[in-house]
């Protein structure tokens, strides 16, 4: 039976054994495209639901802008309906109303 190319044992921090290693890119590079990543994280849910194909049926275009406002329309009834935030039995009565 082949064994695994690493240890699962936990070991002091003193006993390990560094390795410098050189930098594949700059560190202005590095932060730059961080930037760009942070502004892509922002801006996902307008790219992905943007739509794309003019000739395409429209919940082709539209279907993720669809399914998301149906799943915020069914949370707001459910809040609205069954008002779980009054029935919390937390110990710290941190549940809305305090018993």
């Amino acid at each position: 039976m082949p064994r695994k190319g690493y240890s699962t044992v936990r070991t002091d921090p003193s006993q390990w054994v560094e390795i410098s290693v050189p930098a594949i890119v700059s560190e202005g590079l590095f932060q730059l495209v961080q930037e760009q990543l942070a502004e892509n994280r922002k801006f996902a849910i307008i790219n992905m639901s943007w739509p794309r194909t003019p000739d395409a049926r429209w919940y082709v275009n539209y279907g993720i802008a669809l399914v998301g406002a149906i799943v915020i329309l069914v949370g707001v009834l459910y809040m609205t309906l069954f008002r779980p935030y009054e029935k919390g039995r937390a110990p710290a009565s941190d549940a809305w109303k305090n018993r």
